[in-house]
């Protein structure tokens, strides 16, 4: 008795855990496009986004969305509603509801993307699958 009283103080002073740590959950990430439409940066409710397929989308196939005020932001799905301002000057302000959903887990960098987007205003809906990841 006294050798696994002793064993156990030993591996407390070395930092020996018995136990094992819970995986760290990490928020999921939307796939937005930086400002020279080269790449993705991935963020968590991101306040303004461009969002599209790929960074050699079209703008048809693209929005510039700001003021997002996100609504939920759950594993399955964020649901966020702001405007998009198009990609010409003066900006249009149209006011939209975004839905990301299907989130994918991404190996290399440990986290999950929504894969999906659903962009509705009045005068359409815009929806499509991220290249990210």
């Amino acid at each position: 008795m006294k050798n696994v009283i002793a064993a156990i103080v030993a591996g407390a002073i070395i930092g020996v855990s018995t136990t094992t740590a819970a995986p760290m959950v990490r928020p999921h990430k939307a796939a937005c496009i930086n400002r020279s439409f080269t790449t993705f940066v991935l963020r968590v409710r991101p306040g303004k986004c461009i969002i599209a397929a790929s960074p050699r989308a079209p703008f048809a196939k693209a929005a510039n969305l700001s003021a997002l005020r996100w609504r939920s932001w759950r594993h399955r799905r964020a649901l966020a509603t702001g405007y998009d301002l198009g990609f010409h000057l003066p900006y249009s302000h149209v006011r939209v509801t975004v839905l990301l959903t299907r989130p994918a887990f991404v190996e290399e960098l440990g986290i999950y993307i929504y894969k999906h987007f659903r962009i509705t205003s009045r005068y359409g809906t815009l929806s499509g699958t991220v290249d990210a990841g």
